[in-house]
This record gives C-alpha cells, sequence and structure tokens, in this order.
C-alpha cells in the first residue's frame, strides 16, 4: 500500500490524499485550500474560480497534480473512487473538476447538504456518480476495503474512514469532535476503535488554540437563550446555514424563550432536504421556524428549476412586519443580502448579533461591512460557538483507542505538537509518498 498526502500535511484545508493497494487507486477528500499555495500565511482568495478551468486551477497550484484524476487530462488510467469526508469546502471544494465516472462515496447526509449547497454557491461539486454508504458497512473497491465511521463534527454527516489493501490497514479522521450534538459517537468509537492500524491519517485543527475544554451544543444552546434575554430588540444570527447543530441550537434557544428562528430561503431549503423529522425544517406545524423570503435566493430555486421549494415554504413565510411586532422574541439570520430588509424593520435599539462561527472570520475583510453596519445602528456584538473540532485531549484519546503503529499529521498549521498525542509520528511533505 502506498499512501500520498498531496495537500494537507501542513496546512488546514485542501486536503487531500491518494491511497493506492493492487491495482486501485483512491482519493480521499479534494478540498479547495484555505491559504495561498504560495504563502500559507495568506487566506486564499477564490473569488472567481468557479469561472477557472481544471487547467487554470493545476496551474496555480489549487488543484493538486493526480493523475487520472481530472476531466481535462483525458488519457491514461482514471482513479476508481472519491472518498468524501464531509460537506466542508475545504474538504470538497474541488469535486466539480473530476471526471464525470469516477464514483464519490460518501453519507447521505453529506451528499444532501452538497447538492442543496450546490443550487446557492458559486463553486459547485457537480456530483455525477454518487455512491451512498453506511456507518461500519465495509465496502469493496477493487483492491481496496472501504468502512465508514460516523464521526461527531459540525459538518452533516461527517465519516472517517478505514481503508484496508495489501495486508495494510490505514484510518483517516477527517475532521471530528467530541462535545457536538452526535458527541454519543465518539465513546462510540473509541470502545469499538479497529486494532491493527499501520498508519492513522489525523487531523490536528485545533493545535496551536488550546485553552479551556470546548463548550458543548447544549452550553452554546444556553448561551444564546442568556443572550436573548439580556437585549430587549432584534436578535440577529450571524452562522452558517450549513452547520446544522449550530442551527438547532438557535432553534431550541428560540423555542425556550417563546420566540421565533427566522431563516433565509437558502437555510430553510438545507434543512428541509435533509429529510430529517428530528431537525426543524420549515412546515405548518413549526411555528418556531419561520422562512424570510429575498428575491435573489427565489432566483436561484428557480433557475435550479426548484419552484416546488419556493413554493412549499409560503406557509412559513414570516414579512418584515410580523418580525418587528416580534421584536425580542425574534432570531434573525443575517446575511449582507438581506441587509436592506433588516434596517426597513425599523428601530433596533437594543438588538443584538450572535456571532456564531470561527472568530478567526471577524478579521477577514467580508466582516468588516458587517461590523459597520453594526456601528452604524449601535449593535453589540455577542459570541456564542464552539469549534466543529477534536480538544487536544480528544485527539489523543482517539490515537490512544486505534494504537497506529505511526501517527502521520494532516489537517494541521502545527505537525511538530503530534509528539505529544503519540510516541510513534511519521510527517509527512506535500507530495511525499510513504508505504505504511
Amino acid at each position: 500500500m502506498r499512501l500520498t498526502i498531496h495537500r494537507g500535511a501542513k496546512e488546514i484545508g485542501g486536503s487531500c490524499v491518494e491511497i493506492t493497494a493492487g491495482r486501485t487507486r483512491v482519493i480521499v477528500d479534494l478540498g479547495m485550500p484555505l491559504v495561498s499555495p504560495w504563502n500559507k500565511k495568506e487566506k486564499l482568495e477564490t473569488r472567481g474560480f468557479a469561472k477557472k478551468s481544471s487547467q487554470e486551477l493545476l496551474d496555480m497550484a489549487v488543484l493538486p497534480k493526480v493523475a487520472g484524476l481530472y476531466a481535462m487530462d483525458g488519457g491514461g488510467a482514471a482513479v476508481d473512487a472519491v472518498l468524501l469526508s464531509h460537506p466542508h469546502q475545504d474538504h470538497y471544494g474541488l469535486l466539480g473538476h473530476i471526471r464525470p465516472g469516477i464514483p464519490v462515496y460518501l453519507s447521505d447526509g453529506c451528499r444532501r447538504i452538497i447538492e442543496a449547497s450546490d443550487i446557492f454557491l458559486p463553486i459547485k461539486a457537480n456530483i455525477r456518480n454518487p455512491v451512498v454508504i453506511d456507518d461500519r458497512k465495509p465496502v469493496k473497491i477493487g483492491d481496496i476495503t472501504v468502512t465508514p465511521y460516523l464521526m461527531d463534527h459540525s459538518g452533516y454527516g461527517a465519516l472517517a474512514f478505514l481503508i484496508e489493501g495489501d495486508g495494510k490497514k490505514v484510518f483517516y479522521s477527517g475532521d471530528f469532535r467530541a462535545h457536538g450534538r452526535k458527541a454519543a459517537l465518539f465513546p462510540k468509537f473509541v470502545r469499538t476503535a479497529p486494532q491493527g492500524v499501520d498508519c492513522l491519517l489525523m487531523e490536528g485543527t485545533t493545535l496551536g488554540r488550546e485553552g479551556r475544554a470546548p463548550e458543548t451544543e447544549t452550553d452554546i444552546e444556553e448561551k444564546i437563550a442568556g443572550i436573548a434575554r439580556r437585549y430587549k430588540g432584534i436578535k440577529l444570527v450571524y452562522a452558517s446555514g450549513q452547520n446544522i447543530d449550530r442551527l438547532v441550537s438557535f432553534y431550541k434557544a428560540a423555542k425556550s424563550i417563546g420566540g421565533v428562528f427566522v431563516v433565509d430561503l437558502y437555510t430553510a431549503f438545507v434543512l428541509d432536504s435533509l429529510g430529517n423529522k428530528n431537525i426543524p425544517h420549515p412546515c405548518a406545524s413549526c411555528r418556531n421556524l419561520r422562512v424570510l423570503y429575498t428575491k435573489n435566493y427565489v432566483i436561484k430555486l428557480a433557475q435550479a428549476g426548484r419552484e416546488d421549494a419556493v413554493k412549499r415554504y409560503r406557509g412559513s413565510e414570516i414579512t418584515l412586519r410580523e418580525i418587528a411586532k416580534a421584536g425580542e422574541k425574534a432570531f434573525l439570520m443575517y446575511r449582507e443580502s438581506i441587509r436592506p430588509k433588516i434596517e426597513k424593520i425599523g428601530d433596533l435599539k437594543d438588538a443584538a448579533m450572535i456571532y456564531s462561527m470561527y472568530e478567526g472570520y471577524k478579521r477577514e475583510e467580508s466582516f468588516k461591512k458587517v461590523q459597520s453596519f453594526l456601528d452604524e445602528n449601535k449593535i453589540m456584538l455577542e459570541t456564542a460557538h464552539t469549534s466543529g473540532h477534536a480538544s487536544f485531549d480528544d485527539l489523543k484519546r482517539l490515537a490512544a483507542a486505534l494504537k497506529p503503529n505511526v501517527l502521520t499529521p494532516i489537517h494541521t498549521f502545527n505537525p511538530e505538537r503530534y509528539a505529544e498525542l503519540w510516541p510513534k509520528v511519521r510527517s509527512l511533505n506535500d507530495g511525499e509518498t510513504f508505504e505504511p
């Protein structure tokens, strides 16, 4: 068995791993980089990437060089499969460039999120050959056997993979944590972890950010409700429309104070697309979840041939007048595109914005407009967030449960810290091939 980290050995985001056994080649994740290929301290500006060709992105070192993977390279033996760990663009954002016939193995939840997001986001996965796989049910791909493990993560339907071939075992952790709404998955995994693992490829996103123990999603839910009780105006919500655990936290917090959580059409469509009765979604009986319609999202759904969704959520639609009337009981998802609507609500006195994303995003150019809006309207900014990634202690617990012959860093800016997690570490450079 041969293992190559094409990207991600010493950076967070843009993960891409190739594993070969016998005559079979699989790629694990194909993510959009978060930092510049030329300067790891600079954020990668992806604006306009949706219009760039595969060759252009390859020339820019955004696409990793993997023979037989891309539609534009044509000749040669194709990669046999892509394994997708979860629906975050730093793990799937370059899938739109692969050969159409290559199957993409992923969870059903991951597939649903990506297909829904493709309608609204400029960079699309366009998965043409999805193969849904289930927790702990092995699948055979040529000379390789893959067993997926459902993990707790802020990305819905996240999977880790046990990959076996040539008598060797590689375990790819993907992104995971032990403090989300699916936290019970982690102790279950620790109790039943596969043994005889030759190489553990494990993320280390939080290394270098250690502090107090991460808050749970229940803690965040309670914090949100507490913030809401302190402010008598509307509560604006700055959060991802794909972070299902967090959306549930806002919904439950709103419900606990007798309020209403107002989402945009994009978020409503994502929630509805999951087909999970335990996840709040727009429906006649779900009066604590309402939908604010905006022209841009109506157009996107119509262009995708999903006028049915536009009509279906009308029963959950809320007007600006109704939001203003709800006042302190209203939680409203903030988008720059709906800022003019928010300003029409009227008096924003004693309003607050609840920021629920990675703290580093506040330093980005896009948030300066948001901060300007808050300053102009004297709106206070509060934070209620917990990481989607494992703490230092939980990284150690995963390694101890698997007992790998060697631990290999991936998805981290701090590979030198892995010696604190497990005694046997093999750090790779991007493009370097290792035989476990």
